[in-house]
This record gives C-alpha cells, structure tokens and sequence, in this order.
C-alpha cells in the first residue's frame, strides 16, 4: 500500500508499507505505524505535524497521509490520448513551423509600419508648421510677396491635408500594434505546440486529434483577425460594431455541458468544485473584464474619430484661409492647431490604443471561450481538470491553489491586467 505527506518544504513523500524505503527522516517503520493507526496522522515524535503544514483542501487533499490507490494516484492511465501517432506528431511540428513563420512575418510588418507612422507624422508636423509661418508673414508682406507666401503655405497645407487623409485611414499606430498583437499571439501558439510534443505525461494532455483541431482552428481564425495586407482585406479602423478581436472559433453553446461521472477516478482530474469556480469565472469575465475592456475600447474610438476629423478639417480651413483677403491670420492659426491635433492623434499613438484595448478584450473572451468549449467537451478527451484550473488561474494571475473567484471578490475574474 502506497501512502503520501507533504514535508516541511512542501514535497510530497511517498512510500510503501512494510518495505524498508526511507525518504527524508521518515522511516518506514514510522510510516507503517500511522497507516496500521487509520493513515490520518504523521509519525510519532515527529516535530512535523501533518496538520500544521500547507495543504490544498480545495483541490480535495487531506493533511497526513492517505491511500494512494484509493485516490488513483498510481493508476496506469488507460489510453494515451492518440500522442502516440506519429502523423499527428508531423501534423503538428508543420503547424508550429507555419505559426512560427508567420509570428516572423508579423514583427517584422510592425517594425516596418511603426517607422511609416513616424516618417509620415514628422513630414505632417514640419509641412503645417512652416505653412503657418508663411501665412504669419504674410499678414505684413508687400503686395508683390503676398501671393508668392499665399501659394506656398497653400501647397503646404494641402499636401499635409491629403497626408493627413491618407494617415487618419490607415492608422499606422493601430497598425504596428495589429501586427505586434499577432506576431506574439502566433508566438503563444508555437510554445503550446511545442510543450505538446515533448515526452510524457500523455494522459494529463488533452486528447491529440482535439488538440491538433484546435490550434489548427485558432491559426485560421489568426489569420482572419490579423490581415498582414493593408487594402483590400484590412480591418475597419472605424467599424460600427466596436467588439472584442475574434481569436478563436465561436462555441456551440446548443451543445450541453458535460456532466462529471459519479465514478470519481474516471474523471479526468475534474471535480465539482472545479467545475463551479470555472463557470464562475466565465460569468465574471463576461461581465468583467469583457465588458470593461469593450467600452474602454469604444471610448477610444469616440477620441480618434474626433481627431482624424478635426485635423484634415482645420488643414483644408488652412487651404482656404490663404486666399482669402485678411485671411492670413487665420491660416495661421489654423495650421498651427492642425500640427496640434495631428501631433496629439499619432505621437500619442490613439489608434494603437484602441487596438490594445480591442485584443485584451479579445484575450478575456478566448479565455471564456476555452472554459465553455472545455465543459462542453467529453471528459475523457480534456486535459488534466486540475492542470487547466491551474493554467486558467494563471492566466489570470490568480494563486492557482486557491478558487479563481473568491467569495470575498466578485469584481473581477482576473487580477493581472
């Protein structure tokens, strides 16, 4: 009979009864002794007492020692979940190269787009600066010199305005933030295939043709969500619909959750309580972090639509002003706030912002996502239900041995963004 205890440096010990095995100071002797007295208490005269040391009572454990059989701890697993086929294994290796290559292309598309957006805002600022300049001259030129300033600033401004036209629709800011967002989602994408394909521990995994479905599903659904072409294909930088980025494939929500099975050791690592903190969890994020992020983002959009108006608006105003008799006080003018609001728009990166706020959105509903699909989806072909709590707790920047959504805290599933 094998038995189990945490030690003062929270390892867990493990031996069998009667044999002569000794692991740290316990004895087997000691071991037998407690496990012949019911298997609930630590060794006699040991200074560490079962009782005193840390535990995961949520996750079912109980201090001291127990059976090991009882709780399937020694249980061969019964199938590999399908991580034994070779083709999948290749299947898989191809699709981490494709994610990887694309991960490249992406950074590099930002890196090539964030100097765009610099090199067009420098142009814009200098190009409305010196048309204003030129129009304050031109309110103490001679007459002979007047038109000369007039043509000049107006050319000034009006090429800044198609400038500013053609940088207010493209976004260059939201743009290299689209990119950097894809190139680190493909990122992710290769580490989990990667961390699939390494030995051992094929029965804690979910199942292999579910795994290979999914990433395949959600590298499509990439693709969609972070176009590398600018036009035609390119996201909407002003939609009417403001929602979260689409990462993954939606949940059939008509598909009911999957009850766990009275037979505790069939479960897959999944418990009741488990399963309730999940469901938790997702309501909250729905109604959390989802929703909060989505109106932050909206707000954003309402800042940049105002912005990428007003600029071109005043430019054209510029245009005009310069031919128009004692006009030239108010072209001025008009130049320097355009430089203004163009500088506020781009240098302060608005569009970048909305984006940010569009993919953390979209990061919390791919999280939701993953707990539906995952409690829709047969037990056996899940992965680990303590190993998923787990990673979904950290995700989060939860404690991960401890509910993810505490009876003390309902405003937020999440604590890292």
């Amino acid at each position: 009979m094998f038995y189990r205890c945490y030690d003062g440096r929270g390892l867990i010990l493990l031996w069998r009864e009667g044999s002569s095995l000794k692991e740290g100071s316990l004895t087997a002797g000691s071991a037998s002794a407690s496990a012949n007295a019911g298997g609930q208490n630590g060794p006699a005269g040991d200074a560490r007492d079962p009782s005193k040391l840390p535990t995961s009572a949520y996750l079912g454990e109980t201090p001291g020692f127990f059976n090991l059989h009882e709780s399937n701890f020694f249980s061969p697993p019964e199938s590999n979940k399908g991580w034994d086929d070779i083709r999948l294994q290749a299947l898989l290796r191809s699709l981490g190269v494709m994610a990887d290559d694309r991960s490249e292309m992406h950074a590099a598309v930002a890196v090539q787009r964030d100097n765009w957006g610099k090199l067009l805002q420098v142009t814009i600022t200098m190009s409305m600066i010196s048309a204003g300049i030129l129009s304050a001259l031109n309110t103490r030129a001679a007459a002979a010199a007047s038109l000369s300033l007039s043509v000049t600033a107006s050319l000034l401004a009006g090429g800044s305005f198609f400038f500013m036209c053609l940088e207010n629709w493209f976004q260059p800011s939201q743009l290299a933030e689209e990119q950097r967002a894809a190139s680190r989602f493909f990122k992710a994408l290769v580490r989990e295939i990667e961390g699939s394909l390494k030995p051992g521990g094929s029965y804690l995994k979910e199942e292999a043709h579910v795994f290979y479905e999914s990433k395949l599903q959600r590298l499509q659904y990439l693709d969609k969500a972070f176009p590398l072409p600018l036009f035609p294909g390119g996201i909407d930088k002003f939609p009417e619909v403001v929602g979260p980025s689409v990462l993954s494939a939606p949940v059939d929500t008509s598909k009911p959750e999957v009850p766990l099975s009275e037979d505790k050791s069939s479960n897959n690592g999944w418990t009741a309580a488990i399963v309730e903190d999940l469901k938790k969890t997702s309501a909250l994020l729905k109604k959390s972090e989802i929703a909060t992020y989505v109106g932050w983002e909206k707000n954003a959009q309402k800042i940049n639509k105002v912005l990428a108006i007003s600029g071109p608006a005043l430019a054209l105003t510029s245009v005009v002003a310069n031919f128009v008799n004692g006009g030239a006080l108010v072209a001025a003018a008009c130049s320097v706030l355009a430089a203004l609001v163009s500088s506020f728009s781009h240098d302060a990166q608005v569009g970048m912002v909305y984006e940010m706020y569009r993919d953390v959105a979209g990061s919390f509903e791919d999280i939701d996502k993953e707990i539906q699909r995952n409690l829709r989806m047969p037990v056996e072909q899940r992965e680990d239900g303590q190993l998923f709590h787990e990673r979904i707790a950290l995700t989060l920047g939860r404690d991960e041995d401890k509910p993810i959504v505490a009876s003390d805290d309902q405003t937020s599933a999440g604590s890292l963004l």
